[in-house]
């Protein structure tokens, strides 16, 4: 066989590696940004279980198309980090609470105002006697009472009685 012909195989098969490459590393990254990828870690089974069915919040987001990614915005250092903790063993278990501030959550969940968002649920105060959200502290962070992955609660139930569940 001439260098020719060599050299001609050695460039497809090198040009058939980097195309290979290129899909998996592509196919690689769609994965990563599914549910299910994240639930490759066990300690992440719970939260993605959360995402799949539940009555919870994250089944709520999960519905409309929010993946994992959507609210835990990483890195590509922090997921490098993430899955060495994983396969060291140095995480916590469970995982620690996430808070995010109002602004992250207004995103998505767009108001013009806090007093539009206490507007728009007014009628709570017929249901079960107060509006979470026209609070005499004023505006509330949001996971005061909403959980994603948790129950959420009553946080005015800390001192009121009424006693109402936090959707």
């Amino acid at each position: 066989m001439g260098i020719a012909k060599k050299w001609k195989r050695t460039m497809g098969v090198v040009w058939g590696v980097i195309i290979l490459g290129i899909a998996g590393g592509a196919g690689l990254w769609q994965y990563h940004q599914q549910p299910s990828f994240c639930g490759l870690c066990h300690i992440m089974n719970p939260y993605v279980e959360s995402w799949n069915g539940s009555d919870l919040l994250a089944q709520r987001h999960g519905e409309v198309g929010v993946t994992c990614l959507g609210c835990h915005e990483a890195t590509l250092e922090q997921q490098v980090h993430e899955v060495v903790a994983f396969v060291r063993g140095d995480y916590e278990d469970p995982l620690k609470q996430r808070r995010f501030p109002m602004d992250f959550c207004t995103r998505c969940h767009e108001h013009e105002s806090y007093e539009q968002l206490a507007g728009l649920t007014s009628g709570l105060e017929d249901q079960v006697g107060a509006n979470p959200h026209d609070s005499h502290y004023g505006e509330l962070e949001c996971h005061l009472c909403h959980r994603v992955h948790r129950d959420s609660v009553d946080y005015c139930a800390g001192c009121h009685t009424w006693g109402w569940d936090v959707p």
